[in-house]
């Protein structure tokens, strides 16, 4: 690496086939990018994808996402990636990961307490509940002072979405020929 000073651990998400997650060796066949790897379970038997999630060390979080994306395609084919994980977090899952009760990040969201300007939810799931960007939040947080800003390092939403946007307009590619 370029600079030692600057390598983080990054946090990445990747969906995948189901067969992907399925397979006890997906370790050995990644190389260096499974050494420190969680493997995400189905949501049931006849699911067709899963989810992977790496900790890759290096002082730029587009390559590392690009490494473990190549480690990937190179093990399973092109089409065994089917996008990153956009690390949606609710206020529940914000309040476990600070450490501070939901009321409270329910408050910063809402602008009555806090430092104010809170990042925006990006959407709503279920009920109403809403739902932002992991990496948003703990920029928020860092910013703020309200966080150990050594801890975790999710790739920035900028990547995220630059990196799913190609995947998914290779897939898109790929179904139209294979249509026509």
């Amino acid at each position: 690496m370029a600079d030692d000073v600057n390598v983080r651990e990054w946090a990445i998400g990747v969906f995948v086939l189901a067969e992907v997650v399925e397979d006890e060796d997906i370790p050995a066949r990644l190389g260096d990018c499974g050494e420190d790897l969680s493997v995400g379970s189905l949501s049931g038997p006849d699911d067709p994808f899963g989810a992977l999630y790496f900790q890759r060390p290096s002082d730029d979080p587009e390559r590392a996402l690009r490494d473990v994306i190549g480690a990937l395609t190179g093990a399973y084919g092109e089409d065994a990636v089917l996008g990153v994980d956009p690390e949606l977090i609710d206020v529940s899952g914000v309040a476990g990961d600070l450490g501070v009760t939901r009321e409270a990040v329910r408050h910063w969201a809402d602008g009555r307490r806090g430092p104010g300007r809170f990042p925006q939810p990006v959407g709503t799931v279920g009920k109403g509940q809403r739902v932002w960007r992991w990496y948003d939040v703990l920029e928020w947080v860092r910013r703020n002072g309200l966080g150990d800003s050594e801890g975790d390092h999710p790739i920035p939403t900028h990547i995220l979405l630059k990196v799913d946007a190609e995947i998914q307009a290779r897939r898109a590619a790929k179904a139209e020929t294979a249509a026509a």
